[in-house]
Parts: C-alpha cells; sequence; structure tokens
C-alpha cells in the first residue's frame, strides 16, 4: 500500500476511534440528556393515575363510567379542574340519566393524535372498565399529529407513531416513555447538523399536495399577510409536507392526505375494537363555531365563502370548505359520531388562545350529555369491579 494512502487509513481509523470512544463516553454519562417518545401532562396535584391532568380514577358497583379520550382540549389546561369537560359532562349526564352515579375519566394531554390516545386507552383497560369511550378529534390537527413521528412544528417533540402497509396498521415504532435513540455527538452539534426525523420519516409517506405555480384568478392574501406579518403560527404551517393545521381543506385531496384519513380511521377502528372488547360502546366527538357543513376554520375559507384560492410565497393553494368536510365525512364513516356546535358568543379562552373557555365548555357538554345518553342508558354494569 502507497504510504501516502496507508497515511490517509490510519488517519481515518484514529478519528473514526475518537468518535467513538467520545460518543461511549457521553452515554455513559447520558449528555446530553436522553428524551423519550411521547409525553403525559398537567400538575403533579391535577393528575390521575395515569399521568392525565384530571379527577382520580374511582368508581363503584353500578356505576356508569365513561373514559374521554382526547388532546389539549379534555386537558383544558386554562380552566380550573371542576370546569374541565370531564366535570362538566359528568353533571350533565347525570342529570339527564336520573338515577345513575356517573363518573368520567380524561385521557389525553396537549398535542395528542389518535395514537397516543389509543396507547393509553390500552393501558386504562389493564386496570379499569369504561361503558363508553368518547374520542374527542380536533379537526385541525389529528390527521397531521398521526400522520408524523414528532409533534410541532417540524422535528418537534418524538411520540410513538404507526403507519399502514397495505393497508394493515403497523406499530407504533416507538413505545411511551421510551428512550429515543438518538447519537449524543449530534445531539450537541443540534445548531448545525440538527436531526430530521420528519423528513426521515416522510421517505414512507405518499405525496403531499402540489400548489399552483400560476393561477390568473382571484387570489386571497390572508396567507402571506400572516406569514409577513410573523403572526401566532403563520411560519410553523409546513404546507410542504402538510404538517399543517390546514391540511384538510386543500383541494384536490392529495395522496398524503388520503393517506391520512386511512391511517386516522385505522386508530379508530382499533380504538372502537379495543373498547368493545373491554364492553364499553364508542363514540367520536369534534366541535366547531357553527353547524355541522360550515365553515370550521377562518385560516381556511370565510363564513360567507366556500372556495378561495389563497398565495403564499409565490405558490397559490385552492382552499375549499366542500372538500374539508368531504375528508371528515369520509374519517368518521360508519362511526357514532357527534358534532358540538358552540353557541356561545364568547367562546375563547383569550385573544391569543382558541381554546373553549369554561362557559363553552359547559355548553358543548351540555349538549353532547343528551346526544350520548341513549348510547349508555341501558348499559349493563353486571359483573363490573371497583378499583
Amino acid at each position: 500500500m502507497p504510504s501516502g494512502a496507508r497515511k490517509a487509513l490510519l488517519a481515518l481509523a484514529s478519528v473514526t476511534l475518537t468518535l467513538v470512544v467520545a460518543e461511549a463516553a457521553l452515554r455513559a454519562i447520558d449528555y446530553p440528556k436522553t428524551g423519550k417518545s411521547g409525553w403525559r401532562g398537567g400538575p403533579p396535584s391535577e393528575v390521575n393515575q395515569l399521568g392525565f391532568r384530571g379527577q382520580r380514577i374511582a368508581y363503584a358497583d353500578g356505576d356508569l363510567v365513561v373514559v374521554l379520550l382526547g388532546d389539549s382540549q379534555v386537558a383544558s389546561d386554562s380552566v380550573p379542574p371542576a370546569q374541565m369537560p370531564e366535570q362538566r359532562l359528568q353533571a350533565h349526564l347525570a342529570s339527564v340519566l336520573p338515577g345513575r352515579r356517573v363518573k368520567v375519566f380524561t385521557l389525553g394531554s396537549g398535542g395528542y393524535g389518535t395514537d397516543q390516545e389509543y396507547l393509553a386507552l390500552q393501558e386504562y383497560f389493564k386496570k379499569y372498565r369504561a361503558d363508553l369511550v368518547l374520542l374527542w378529534i380536533t379537526l385541525s390537527n389529528d390527521v397531521w399529529n398521526n400522520v408524523f413521528p414528532t409533534h410541532w412544528p417540524r422535528n418537534g417533540a418524538p411520540k410513538p407513531t404507526f403507519y399502514l402497509r397495505d393497508g394493515r396498521l403497523i406499530g407504533p415504532h416507538q413505545a411511551m416513555g421510551q428512550d429515543v435513540p438518538r447519537l449524543k455527538l449530534r445531539a450537541l452539534l443540534y445548531g448545525v447538523w440538527p436531526p430530521d426525523p420528519d423528513g426521515e420519516w416522510e421517505k414512507r409517506l405518499p405525496a403531499p399536495y402540489q400548489p399552483l405555480e400560476r393561477y390568473d384568478g382571484p387570489v386571497d392574501r390572508m396567507w402571506q399577510d400572516q406569514w409577513d406579518q410573523d403572526a401566532p403560527l403563520a411560519r410553523d404551517e409546513d404546507l410542504d409536507n402538510e404538517k399543517t393545521n390546514l391540511n384538510l381543506g386543500l383541494k384536490p385531496r392529495s395522496p398524503r392526505t388520503l393517506y391520512g384519513l386511512d391511517l386516522t380511521r385505522a386508530l379508530f377502528t382499533e380504538s372502537r375494537k379495543l373498547a368493545e372488547k373491554n364492553g364499553a360502546a364508542f363514540g367520536l366527538i369534534a366541535h366547531g363555531l357553527g353547524p355541522r357543513g360550515a365553515p370550521v376554520h377562518p385560516r381556511l375559507v370565510s363564513p360567507d365563502q366556500d372556495e378561495v384560492v389563497r398565495v403564499l410565497k409565490g405558490k397559490y393553494y385552492r382552499v375549499s370548505n366542500t372538500q374539508f368536510w368531504a375528508n371528515v365525512d369520509y374519517m368518521t364513516r360508519g362511526f357514532p359520531f357527534f358534532f358540538l356546535q358552540i353557541k356561545v358568543k364568547d367562546w375563547r379562552v383569550s385573544p391569543r388562545d382558541g381554546h373553549m373557555n369554561a362557559a363553552a365548555i359547559d355548553q358543548v357538554c351540555a349538549d353532547l350529555a343528551r346526544d350520548v345518553a341513549p348510547l349508555v342508558a341501558r348499559s349493563s354494569t353486571a359483573g363490573s369491579t371497583t378499583p
């Protein structure tokens, strides 16, 4: 071997050995700290036995037990515990089912998709029972929550994620609470060599929505104006890969959106099977400002529109309320689905917090109790046990 080649090989071996030793040393002291897949939430004084914000899981034989699955809407961090959806639904169900003792328990945390909700339900049924499981969908983000292996925005906190292979549900690729494998050296170099789990995951996904490069008709500049003003969330909406709260309104439906809808349906199906296996009825919930079919997201179309073309960074996006609801109907078809219209005028927590406030929570839970009462009015608790 020529001396130059031999020197280069020795140098490469030396660098490789140094990197291996450095990586081993960093792992030995766990620096930077190893991350976990998935999360739970809530102050320690306000969480149940499974680590979710809500009342303690305790019931007696004969109690009607309802599980409320969801994300930040069911956790409702901005209202006191007594005003959370579980408490208001519990009170309203008791009023429409006289003579029944009712308990409602929360499973879910901010940023959850159907994947983490399904895993939480699996954990719940290892110890507890239920007569009814209600999965509260957030129409603007649950589909992309399920598609990607991280939270918002791009490459956010890691989480367990399922995927479809030949129509079959596979996964999750990580367990809840699992250490997330990551090179420590790369973590140290995050600023110049950031990991890209979303980009790696995208290799298995169908093609995203393709905007128009040119459009000669009337164009709405809302998205561009919000981008220019750096409005909240505007620059985190990743339209290029459909990790966006706007994806269900994009027309035509992309292969990636269809994949996300099919994945979400598969997770709904497994959640329902799990509930029914454990003797519980199952239903889906969603909420919005107008009646079902009306625009639900002002950044998609306004109440007096059905379709609009928006421009952002020189690309044109056709957005359709009809397409949005076609996607919702496709996703929920075959499941009991209760759409809750927010009727309270001042319904937001604050101008910068779009979650429902206590008044809106109470109103939709009163409506929900009336809607779901037939599902549980004749439920049997024979053989039930107290945890």
